[in-house]
């Protein structure tokens, strides 16, 4: 497993913001899953923080494909992407996505980010 923290920045949620996962490939073959409960605890225009009770069968170089969606602001965002790396933490795992997005999906992260602060300060 790979980790990447050369990023321009990495939001964290101060609140937890829930989702839903589902794995679509397995090493290029398509899967069908069912879907299973996520947490985002970060995000970045080109990958996400995970955190789910689910453990995923992960093994070194293999590789695993998912697509995972979440409300920000009232705007459902769905993304797909790769998972790089697994952690146990307490209970459950966190999982490190590379995010398969073009500019205007990255886009769309940075707007919903920002849109996400100015309401914070609000509060």
């Amino acid at each position: 497993m790979q980790y990447r923290r050369n990023e321009g920045f990495r939001f964290q949620f101060e609140k937890p913001v829930k989702g839903l996962f589902s794995i679509i490939r397995r090493n290029g073959k398509q899967v069908q899953s069912r879907s299973g409960s996520v947490t985002v605890i970060d995000i970045s225009p080109n990958g996400l923080r995970l955190q789910s009770p689910l453990e995923l069968p992960i093994e070194t170089n293999q590789k695993i494909e998912i697509s995972v969606s979440f409300t920000i602001n009232s705007t459902k965002l769905s993304y797909k992407g790769t998972i790089l790396w697994k952690r146990p933490v307490q209970e459950s795992f966190q999982y490190g996505i590379s995010l398969e997005n073009e500019e205007d999906e990255r886009q769309e992260i940075i707007d919903e980010i920002k849109l996400y602060q100015k309401r914070l300060k609000k509060e």
